[in-house]
């Protein structure tokens, strides 16, 4: 279900439909206002997207290939389509977002390139569960996987531990998949593992990454982070030919300089991650359980249809996507703990309404 539109906003500042719905944070906006004075060279032949650039490839720890882009689905699709030919196959989870919500967008820039969904609990890909599908026999009806793609932050907000991912991309190896990750919520993973983005990509054998800036106080891209940079050879002429290179690369590239420095990536996300864990908290403490985990700063919540209009009513937004049907609410960067606590009562309130209502 997508976003509700034309909804009366509650005279609170914060929204909680999605982490897309906050602006730049003041370090990626200043460094926006920096990168768009003067003249420099177009296509990402500038100061600015070189330093981007060397903070990537500080951030992780090793030299790495990096592409801007305007959206995480072109991101995701155009990885997705340089690790594997149309004949292949991306092994994912049924929740993934290359599946669910990017209209087709990896068939559609790699024409053939199919998706072979590998069920577990907790929107995580079982590792039992992918060892079975790659021990299949193949025959030429079917086509091969050629790819495992691994969300972190998954679609319902759980994390995949360290454990879990050395066991899927293990799996993976044996039989000679590459391994791409959906990272639009990586930061937040990051931080709440307290692990170094190293320990959660290339270390475990992760050859492109879509890497998401937007979310976590960004501009108005992400990028894609090829680790194995052999695998990186012609992609520009991909990204070109897809009408994805974007001439005033300085202005996608800036405001990922401005959270990457200092470390403003950590705190924006901490934030996030602390709020989505405050609202959990307070429902879990009234009596509302939650539909998943809340491991980052995404929380569910099985909603009938009463409380879903009560909650309209009171002009909050949220998703509530038919793969699962609980309702979504996601902290940003600038959530606020008093709209926190506010949408925390309403929920509380609208669930507690209905179950009165119930004869």
């Amino acid at each position: 279900m997508a976003e509700s539109r034309g909804v009366a906003p509650r005279p609170v500042k914060t929204q909680f439909a999605s982490d897309n719905w906050s602006g730049l944070c003041p370090q990626a906006m200043k460094a926006l206002i920096e990168a768009n004075e003067g003249f420099m060279a177009p296509y990402g032949s500038d100061l600015w997207t070189q330093k981007a650039c060397d903070a990537l490839s500080e951030f992780f720890e090793t030299k790495v290939q990096v592409y801007f882009l305007a959206t995480g689905t072109a991101a995701n699709a155009l990885a997705l389509a340089q690790l594997t030919s149309p004949t292949g196959a991306v092994v994912c989870h049924p929740f993934a977002h290359i599946r669910t919500d990017e209209c087709g967008a990896p068939g559609f820039l790699n024409p053939g390139m199919g998706l072979i969904p590998c069920d577990g609990p907790q929107g995580k890909i079982a590792p039992a569960s992918l060892s079975a599908l790659l021990e299949r026999s193949q025959d030429l009806r079917h086509q091969p996987p050629r790819v495992l793609s691994l969300t972190q932050t998954t679609e319902v907000g759980t994390l995949y531990s360290l454990k879990e991912l050395e066991a899927l991309t293990q799996c993976a190896r044996s039989k000679n998949l590459k391994i791409h990750m959906d990272g639009a919520r990586l930061m937040n993973a990051i931080v709440a593992q307290d692990r170094s983005p190293a320990d959660l990509t290339w270390r475990l054998g992760v050859d492109a990454l879509a890497l998401g800036g937007s979310k976590n106080g960004g501009g108005c891209g992400d990028a894609i982070i090829f680790f194995n940079r052999d695998i990186a050879n012609d992609f520009g002429y991909r990204v070109k030919q897809g009408g994805h290179l974007s001439a005033k690369m300085r202005l996608l590239a800036a405001p990922f300089f401005g959270l990457l420095e200092k470390n403003v990536w950590r705190e924006n996300a901490g934030h996030a991650n602390y709020m989505a864990q405050r609202l959990a908290n307070r429902l879990k403490t009234e009596g509302v359980p939650l539909a998943f985990p809340c491991e980052a700063n995404m929380v569910f919540v099985r909603l009938s249809e009463g409380a879903q209009g009560q909650l309209h009513a009171k002009g909050w937004v949220f998703n509530r996507p038919e793969e699962h049907g609980a309702a979504r609410f996601v902290c940003g960067w600038n959530a606020e703990p008093n709209a926190v606590d506010l949408l925390a009562q309403d929920i509380v309130k609208a669930v507690q309404d209905v179950k009165e209502e119930r004869p």
